[in-house]
């Protein structure tokens, strides 16, 4: 026994993050408990301390510590408003993947290699379930999700990290960067079918935030790879998907129901300034108040993370909130210009966080997918990985 695990160490060490990183990347909890029952494994095999070692880096204790503070802002005006507390719960509930990666990260493997191919295999497995399953609603592409919105925001939630992983490891696995680059096509071009204005928005900025890392790196060669990329994906992208997008744009032109969300929620807020009108009421109080004939319907939000933190918890529940992202901007800000003093202007995965973080919250101000908890346990799992790196150095 032991001399099998020693030939098959290099596979067995890295299953319980490939095991978490599939389990975010496709929604399925029961891979958290196999990840973190397979670090138990490999605890017993090599010998390793069952909680980690992420626990003892200053910046993982500030992390929970302003991760306290977004749900205790929202609890304190709980007291308030009287929202839904379950809904609390479950954005507790959806921080396990941090909890999790800072248990069974472990500094003697590339960590964030395994978690590239575990976001490939996800990202191929919503693929061909879309693929199998090619469900519309309105002419827009939803696959086996309840709209084309959360197919999209789980999509610009990955795609980013893909990219990011082809630039970096291009030369050193060939092969495997090409399947990555199909899958990556693949993914923008189902983003396009959802006919999603905003998630075609994010990819234009992802490409941008790439080209100036690149030459912020001055690594020139880049230039050559990333620019056919972003030639090949807008062919692609005009060629099959310009029908949706047009129809989309032209609706948008005609009638944007966002300005109209946008001036119920500047309502809401007038009227509860401070507490909110409680966690998880937005659509409970636009269908009774603002749901008129001709506007939006059905809607839970006003397609806008911030606004929807400031409408539900108020002045308290929004300070939270922005005290959180404004702790992680400035971690990833400050270390990734030390990163890249320290390796002589190289990219590093610091700066492929910076392009995972920026699509989620510039896509959070054009849609609220990022309190479900797909995106959700994708944005932890990701903080983790990101405290990981700059704990490693």
């Amino acid at each position: 026994m032991r001399e099998c695990a020693e030939k098959y160490k290099l596979y067995i060490q890295v299953l319980p993050v490939l095991l978490l990183t599939v389990g975010c990347g496709i929604n399925q909890g029961w891979f958290f408990i196999l990840s973190f029952l397979s670090h138990i494994l490999v605890c017993r095999l090599y010998d390793y301390p069952i909680l980690g070692n992420m626990w003892t880096s200053s910046l993982y204790r500030k992390s929970w510590l302003f991760m306290m503070v977004f749900i205790g802002t929202m609890i304190f005006s709980y007291f308030f408003n009287q929202g839904d507390i379950s809904e609390i719960g479950h954005y507790v509930e959806r921080m396990a993947p941090f909890l999790l990666f800072g248990i069974i990260a472990k500094d003697d493997i590339n960590i964030p290699k395994i978690v590239w191919i575990g976001l490939i295999v996800s990202v191929i497995y919503i693929c061909f379930d879309t693929f199998m399953h090619p469900h519309y609603i309105e002419g827009r592409l939803m696959g086996t999700f309840s709209w084309p919105l959360g197919l999209a925001s789980v999509l610009i939630t990955m795609l980013p990290f893909l990219l990011f992983g082809i630039i970096m490891y291009g030369k050193e696995n060939f092969s495997f960067c090409c399947i990555s680059f199909i899958v990556f096509v693949a993914g923008c071009h189902i983003i396009a079918m959802t006919g999603t204005r905003s998630a075609v928005i994010v990819m234009a900025v992802v490409f941008f935030g790439m080209l100036i890392l690149i030459i912020k790196a001055q690594y020139w060669k880049l230039l050559k790879f990333v620019i056919p990329i972003l030639l090949i994906v807008g062919f692609g992208v005009t060629c099959f998907s310009s029908n949706v997008l047009e129809t989309r744009m032209h609706n948008q032109l005609q009638n944007d129901g966002r300005v109209y969300l946008m001036q119920v929620s500047e309502q809401i807020f007038k009227e509860h300034p401070v507490f909110g009108i409680g966690t998880k009421k937005w659509g409970e109080v636009y269908h009774t108040r603002f749901e008129l004939p001709g506007r939006e319907k059905n809607i839970q939000s006003p397609h806008n993370i911030f606004l929807q933190s400031a409408n539900e918890n108020g002045l308290i529940g929004l300070s939270g909130f922005l005290l959180l992202l404004i702790f992680q901007w400035h971690t990833m800000l400050k270390y990734g210009v030390i990163s890249m003093v320290d390796t002589l202007r190289r990219l590093n995965w610091i700066g492929g966080m910076l392009l995972c973080f920026s699509a989620i919250i510039v896509y959070g101000f054009f849609d609220y997918a990022f309190f479900g908890r797909y995106v959700m346990n994708l944005f932890w799992f990701y903080w983790g990985l990101t405290v990981f790196i700059i704990q490693r150095g």
